[in-house]
């Protein structure tokens, strides 16, 4: 035992040692190579006896071969150390130049940011100005800009230059005064055509529907009435707001009643419905799930049971080829079946009955 640990220790001695290894392991083999042929002197503690000769010669060759093995082995693990730190150093000096080539990258991008802010201010500003004329589409742009700017935001990190600060801040500002500009380009437009479907909609007795489109223009003259200089400046000169608000008040009292009826025929109408919903869920929950035919011979299952407790001769009852339950309006489960037994004469009648099931049990039906 001793002796392999040793052999284990040399081994791994000779694998660190790598060159000193295979040198001294191959020169282990060669002397026992050349004791064999009688090439050189043996020392005096080898035994003359042929035999135990043989075997010391062997395992010195074997224990040579073997250190000369682990020296080859250490030198290959150098090697593949050595190229992975060759690799792991190629790896490091690839992502150093990489986070090189994105830092000056960011700083190139940092210095053109006031080219940038220009550009942005210019094109806010030309889109606030084809806001009089087309509100929508400059409301698009400014938004698609406004985009921009928190984009490059994200991109350039902290901390985030002032100019693109300030750039976010305008953009902003001018996309809430392009906002106005759709806003009051909407009331404008919807005002006359809200009234107008209102009173296509009260010709036709759709007196809700009037009556919400008279409320949607009332609440885009509202908006209009709301606005502050220089934006009521905006609305033209030959648009009466005041007069439109007092035609459409007018428009929509003159239909008050009319809603109203409607309001309380639909609230009474969903008053009902909820009420008819409420019975029937009632009336299911008294029914139960519909009782089961059993397939062997068309008995209602638990029929059978029911009629022998009243019947004169309850072995004689059998109970067959019942119909399909159907859930009816007033008997919950109702079906009819054949019945066979001994009346109170002891003679045995076939008879056809129809009967309801409900969580309190079967019935016969009259």
């Amino acid at each position: 035992m001793l002796l392999l640990l040793g052999v284990i220790l040399v081994a791994r001695i000779f694998m660190a040692l790598a060159w000193v290894g295979l040198v001294l392991g191959l020169g282990i083999a060669a002397f026992a190579i050349m004791a064999w042929m009688g090439k050189v002197q043996l020392p005096k503690l080898i035994p003359e006896d042929a035999g135990k000769k043989r075997s010391i010669l062997g395992a010195t060759l074997l224990s040579g071969l073997l250190f000369g093995s682990c020296g080859v082995i250490g030198i290959g693990e150098r090697r593949e150390a050595a190229k992975k730190e060759e690799q792991r150093l190629q790896v490091e000096a690839a992502k150093a130049e990489q986070a090189q080539l994105a830092e000056t990258a960011l700083q190139k991008r940092r210095a053109e940011i006031p080219t940038f802010v220009k550009s942005w201010r210019d094109e806010l500003d030309k889109a606030l100005v084809h806001a009089e004329t087309n509100s929508v589409s400059a409301l698009e742009r400014a938004k698609a800009i406004a985009k921009e700017i928190a984009d490059e935001q994200s991109r350039l990190g902290s901390p985030v230059p002032q100019e693109l600060v300030e750039a976010d801040q305008y953009a902003r500002k001018i996309q809430g005064d392009v906002e106005i500009y759709v806003g009051v380009a909407n009331a404008l437009t919807g005002i006359p055509a809200d009234t107008e479907k209102g009173k296509k909609a009260a010709a036709a007795q759709k007196w809700l529907d009037a009556d919400a489109s008279y409320s949607s223009a009332l609440t885009s003259i509202g908006y209009l009435e709301s606005l502050n200089e220089p934006w009521r400046s905006k609305i033209p000169a030959g648009f009466d707001l005041a007069g439109q608000r007092r035609r459409v008040e007018a428009l929509k009292r003159g239909i008050a009643g009319a809603v109203a009826r409607e309001r309380t025929r639909i609230e009474r109408a969903e008053a009902k419905r909820k009420e008819e919903e409420a019975k029937a869920a009632a009336y299911r929950a008294l029914c139960g799930e519909a009782p089961a035919v059993s397939p062997w011979d068309g008995e209602v299952v638990g029929l059978e049971s029911v009629i022998r407790r009243t019947a004169h001769d309850p072995d004689s009852i059998d109970v067959e080829n019942c119909t399909q339950p159907i859930l009816s309006e007033k008997n919950c489960w109702v079906f009819t079946c054949q019945v066979r037994g001994k009346n109170a004469f002891g003679a045995k009648v076939l008879n056809q009955h129809a009967y309801s099931y409900s969580r309190l049990g079967f019935e016969q039906l009259k």
